[in-house]
């Protein structure tokens, strides 16, 4: 009885909610990857995004969602934000370069749930990943 309890104050009826929301969204991601329709990708994407922070919020540790932001984020910066400044520079250098600020951002992101992804499985991954590269990568198991 306690134990149920226990359990019942621990998964509060937002955070369930939050992490089968985080599941299907974490399918959508990948529906989004085989679309044919670039524009409405693009411009969809963005709310996905958002939509997954904001999950992430509720459900740190849901790590379906974090490796869906790590791989949505990337590609959104690249196909969205740098090719499109890469064809700019030639027309824009300096708003080329604001876009690249912007894609170098998103890039960011997208690491910082990688490396919170990275960490669910142990806490001296980051450390193990910065002092012995080859060895920490031997260690993480594909998912």
């Amino acid at each position: 009885m306690f134990g149920t309890a226990l359990l019942a104050s621990a998964c509060s009826p937002s955070r369930i909610v939050a992490s089968s929301l985080g599941n299907a969204l974490a399918e959508d991601s990948l529906v989004y990857a085989g679309d044919d329709d670039v524009e409405l990708v693009g411009a969809a994407t963005p709310f996905g995004l958002k939509t997954m922070e904001t999950l992430l919020a509720e459900v740190p540790k849901h790590r379906r969602l974090l490796t869906a932001a790590v791989r949505s984020f990337t590609q959104y910066a690249y196909v969205y934000v740098q090719l499109p400044a890469d064809e700019l520079e030639e027309r824009d250098v300096a708003a080329a370069y604001d876009a690249r600020a912007r894609a170098r951002r998103l890039y960011l992101r997208a690491r910082t749930y990688g490396l919170r992804a990275l960490r669910l499985d142990d806490d001296e991954s980051l450390e193990r990943l910065r002092s012995d590269p080859r060895g920490a990568l031997a260690r993480v198991r594909a998912r």
